[in-house]
């Protein structure tokens, strides 16, 4: 999961411009603030809007990394001022036109004012250290700078922990109900969960692109690529039962065909056995319990191999029973056949 939040806007104390202290210097301020670059809190830049369609390319400080982004060791600015956090810098990549513009370059640092807008109904301004680690080039926009996202939100908080020992309950609690998240990007472990959790969004009355519900929230599920193969997918299983099922009954006529074909082929078999005196029902019964047993042996040896390697079930069992039946039938068909040829004729047949 990769939430992220702009915080509101920053500045640099030094480029603030003097505004007068009455109600139209406050609304002037305020409009001076809605155009200065924005610290975007994440815990990866592919969860950025400005890096959504295309991977953002980072030039790094040495030792530094977007690891960072998911460092843990920070402590959120709305709770910088209650336990006078520590001073160290936070690291943050810039985007060169924003360090140009400054003078400042990757290794420096330097100090912003963070500007909550509303804190129990009155305006927070957090003074806080920053350390360029990596530079970006800006597409669109504004100069936004990403720092982790424990700077906005603590680790506990995303994970679903209990509050930091140093936090507290109520104050955890009260950090937890001002706290809002811009966008969320997550990834589902398997695809399986993908017709519940969009049973779970419709339920929860989310919004879906161009389509607006009670929720005005919209939830974007990237899974054409998968609905795509799926529908291949399906398709080639359709195909597959198509000619699984034509396999089946060729193989189930192919062992007619083999019992009629060995059984006919033994034809001055019959003959000698006729010719000694066996009855017609002696000779029927002998030369079909034979195929019966060595049908059935097989049978059951190609079953048993089929079910050790797959877990068909009853399908295996009903494809072998089916070319059973159909073996002997060939082998009862065939007999008879022969039975009814005359003996002298067989006794003259040629192998």
């Amino acid at each position: 999961m990769s939430p992220t939040e702009h915080v509101p806007p920053e500045l640099l104390p030094e480029e603030e411009p003097d505004f007068n202290p009455g109600a139209t210097g406050r609304e002037r301020r305020r409009e001076w603030l809605s155009i200065q670059p924005e610290m975007v809190a994440l815990n990866a830049l592919t969860a950025a809007k400005e890096f959504y369609y295309s991977d953002p390319y980072v030039e790094w400080l040495d030792g530094w990394n977007e690891s960072m982004l998911a460092d843990a060791r920070y402590t959120p600015f709305l709770l910088r001022s209650t336990f006078n956090a520590e001073p160290k810098c936070i690291p943050a990549v810039l985007s060169s036109s924003f360090l140009d513009e400054r003078g400042l370059a990757l290794g420096d640092t330097f100090s912003c004012m963070v500007l909550y807008e509303s804190i129990d109904n009155y305006p927070m301004e957090i003074p806080v250290n920053l350390y360029a680690v990596g530079s970006y080039v800006r597409r669109e926009g504004r100069d936004n700078i990403y720092v982790p996202l424990v700077c906005h939100a603590p680790a506990e908080l995303l994970t679903g922990g209990e509050a930091p020992a140093n936090i507290g309950e109520k104050q955890f609690e009260r950090l937890v109900s001002m706290l809002t998240f811009r966008t969320c990007r997550f990834r589902l472990t398997s695809a399986r969960e993908l017709d519940s959790v969009r049973e779970q969004l419709r339920e929860q009355g989310f919004s879906a692109v161009g389509r607006m519900a009670a929720n005005r929230t919209t939830v974007l599920l990237r899974d054409a690529a998968f609905l795509k193969f799926t529908e291949s997918m399906e398709r080639n299983i359709a195909m597959g039962r198509v000619l699984s099922t034509a396999i089946s009954l060729m193989i189930v006529l192919l062992g007619f065909i083999i019992s009629w074909l060995m059984t006919f082929s033994r034809r001055r078999e019959f003959a000698l056995m006729r010719g000694f005196g066996a009855g017609k029902g002696r000779v029927f019964s002998s030369f079909f319990l034979e195929q019966a047993i060595l049908s059935l042996a097989g049978c059951l040896i190609g079953c048993a191999a089929l079910l050790r390697i797959y877990a068909g079930g009853a399908t295996q069992l009903l494809a072998a029973a089916a070319y059973l039946v159909c073996y002997l039938l060939g082998t009862a068909i065939s007999i008879l056949t022969v039975g009814r040829t005359d003996l002298m004729e067989l006794l003259t047949v040629r192998d």
